[in-house]
Order: C-alpha cells, then structure tokens, then sequence
C-alpha cells in the first residue's frame, strides 16, 4: 500500500500546476504551425519556383494554386523576365477553366503582355463568356492592347444591375436598400411549383439601389427582383478603361458619376470628370464627318 504522501510524478502538485503553462505552450506552437501553413498554401506573394509553377498550373483539384501560378506569371510579367513565356499556352488553357474565378485571373494576366497576339486572340474569345466578370476582366484587358472590342461592356459596368426571377414561385428575400453585396452572394430563394428550391445570385458586387418584391410574395419569370448599384471599385476600373477607348456618346454615362451621384467616392468622381476630359480632347483631335 502506497502511503498517502507519495509524490507520484504525474499526479503532483507541481506537474499539476505546470499542465496550464504546457497546453498553453502546445497551444501557441499549434497555431504559429497552423498559420504559417495557412500562409504557406494560400498567400499568392508566396515565390513559387519554376517547377511549382508547372505543377500549380496542372493541379486541377486545388483552383487556389492555380490562382497563386497565374499570380506569379503576371508578376514576371511585369518584371519583363522572357522566361514567362513558356507559361503562356497553360494560361490560356486557365482561360477555358470550368471555376469562373480561374478564367476571371486568367484574363487579368492575358492583359500583362500588351505584346502577345496569342493572349489578344483568347481575350476576345472571353468577350463571350456566360461569367459577367470573366467578360469584364476581358473587356479592361483588351484596353491594354488598344482594342475597344470590349466598350459596350465596359459601359455596362457604370450602370445598374436588375435580377430578375429565373422562375415562377414564392419568394424568400431578406435585403435592404443600401445593402453591400458581394459577387455570388445571394439574392433571394424562389421556391418553384414543383417545391423546388433556386438560389438567385447577383453576378457583381454592388449596392441594393431597390428591392421590388416582398418576402413570401408571388414571382414571375423574369420579374424585377432587385437593382445592384455598381460597386465603387468596379465603376473606378470602367471609367479608367473609357479615359483611353471612350467615345462622346458615353459622356452622359460618365457624368452621372459627377453630377448625380452624392455617396460617389471622391476618386471615382475625378476620375470620371478626368475620363470625360480626356474624350472630349479625343473628338476634337478626331472629329467625326
């Protein structure tokens, strides 16, 4: 029989009172571990070497190293290393991916290299893409190579956004006027006649401008759900892509983001009176007959 002061190493007083400092010290250790893995997997600022490049672009199962490749070609890109080259049929091939976030930086890239025919020719193509945002990112990039094939998208991004119902049914909304929304995110839930259930998503990010329907309301095809005012971000973008393409018939278009528009961030608003400037110096250069 043990006697009842036997200081048993594990039971102590003074193990006991070490436990907390120890779990503590694990506890620190697993999340200095944890993050730099966290940041080694998914910072694109992260150099890859020429191999993980070749090995990020071809990993079909993980979208995010094939962001962080294309990240690191458009970095290359712009430090004019010619090597990058190499690189340039698999962005392509990342233009015809079936994640619109990979065509989305893959057209973001293409417009790096204002010099390479192959990438004007796959931007074009994208000026086709079901994915709004994969047709503008083509559109701004096409600007770079001094093609206007992409105004009319361009355009579009200074304007408003309606979501209409894809189908009849009950609607289930829960917005408000003034909401931030992001690209993606939900709009509303139609339940159809069949007691299905469809998730409407807004194809940009933007502002709510207006909500024309109620929560538990009736919807039909192709009804008005909602307007998305442009973000603020996307509408600086347009207005710098038409300051080089735009024409006098978009003046109208621009000038709202000067006269009419109160909550407009300051530097969107001087780029749009900058942008309205550089066009009207642009017709009185080439007028039309």
């Amino acid at each position: 029989m043990m006697p009842d002061h036997y200081d048993d190493a594990q039971n102590s007083p003074r193990h006991r009172a070490n436990k907390p400092a120890l779990l503590m010290l694990g506890l620190g250790v697993l999340i200095v571990v944890v993050s730099f893995w966290f940041w080694h997997e998914v910072w694109f600022g992260r150099h890859l070497s020429e191999d993980e490049v070749g090995q990020y672009l071809s990993d079909s199962k993980s979208p995010r190293k094939i962001q962080h490749a294309l990240s690191q070609i458009a970095d290359r890109i712009m430090q004019r290393d010619p090597s990058v080259q190499r690189w340039y049929a698999q962005v392509i091939e990342a233009a015809k991916h079936e994640d619109p976030a990979i065509r989305v930086m893959a057209a973001w890239v293409m417009g790096h290299d204002h010099t390479a025919d192959r990438f004007h020719q796959a931007l074009l193509a994208l000026l086709d893409d079901p994915d709004l945002r994969v047709r503008r990112n083509a559109a701004l990039s096409l600007v770079r190579f001094g093609d206007s094939s992409g105004h009319e998208e361009i355009v579009s991004m200074l304007r408003p956004i309606t979501i209409t119902a894809p189908t009849q049914g009950r609607v289930m909304i829960d917005l408000s006027v003034g909401q931030i929304i992001g690209a993606g995110d939900l709009v509303c839930k139609i339940v159809g006649p069949d007691g299905q259930t469809i998730d409407v998503r807004t194809p940009a990010s933007g502002k709510i401008q207006a909500v024309s329907v109620k929560d538990g309301s009736l919807t039909g095809l192709s009804d008005v759900l909602a307007t998305i005012a442009p973000d603020q971000q996307v509408a600086w973008e347009a207005l710098r892509g038409l300051f080089l393409i735009g024409t006098e018939e978009d003046i109208d278009e621009i000038e709202r983001y000067v006269l009419d528009a109160p909550d407009v961030a300051e530097p969107v608003r001087q780029q749009a009176k900058n942008t309205v400037e550089a066009i009207r110096k642009r017709s009185a250069r080439n007028p039309t007959h």
